[in-house]
């Protein structure tokens, strides 16, 4: 594994605890959390090019979409499809780790 595959493993896992803290803060986001969504969106984009984790990074992509509608509109539905995509993205993660 590549130096490049390690540090965006690293920016995977820093997502994820990202995603957990805007979660619980959801409509009362700060601007700060908003604009580490937008840092995370460009780095996950710059993974899907990589054979390993551009599957992964897509998946997240999407958790992301449904957590920035989430902190927009402050819909439950939303919350939720982001917290299902996330459990998707993890077993997704667990997939590609057997392969």
């Amino acid at each position: 594994m590549q130096n490049t595959q390690l540090a965006r493993i690293q920016r995977i896992l820093e997502f994820g605890v990202a995603c957990k803290e805007l979660d619980a803060a959801g409509p009362k986001a700060t601007r700060s959390q908003k604009r580490k969504l937008k840092a995370f969106q460009m780095s996950l984009r710059a993974m899907l090019s990589d054979e390993l984790l551009g599957t992964i990074a897509k998946k997240h992509l999407e958790v992301l979409d449904a957590l920035q509608h989430y902190i927009k509109t402050g819909s439950e539905v939303s919350r939720k499809r982001a917290r299902n995509l996330w459990d998707e993205a993890s077993r997704h993660i667990y997939e590609v780790k057997l392969q």
